[in-house]
């Protein structure tokens, strides 16, 4: 698993990018499951994100539990790839997607 950019290097990434038209920043870890600690970092990191460089943050980080996919939403993340690969029968079964 690749360590984490710590929350004041993922903002300097989000203004470097917003002077080219960016609206959205998307932030992926790797790994099946990020711990605690990690989970505190990217809040912070994605309150700043929205709040002081004004953008919309989407995200990917592996296998979350209801409680921590509340945090990352209550700090700003407003779309979630859960990255759950199967068959197109198998889909309407447990997903919907909103166009």
């Amino acid at each position: 698993t690749t360590p984490l950019i710590e929350p004041k290097k993922l903002l300097d990434v989000a203004f470097s990018v917003k002077h080219t038209g960016v609206k959205r920043l998307g932030i992926v870890s790797s790994g099946a499951r990020l711990t605690p600690t990690n989970i505190s970092n990217l809040c912070k990191a994605i309150e700043n994100i929205t709040t002081v460089a004004g953008l919309a943050v989407c995200g990917s980080f592996g296998m979350l539990g209801e409680s921590e996919l509340m945090e990352l939403r209550a700090a700003g993340v407003t779309r979630y790839n859960h990255n759950i690969h199967l068959p197109a029968p198998c889909l309407p079964e447990i997903s919907q997607s909103k166009g």
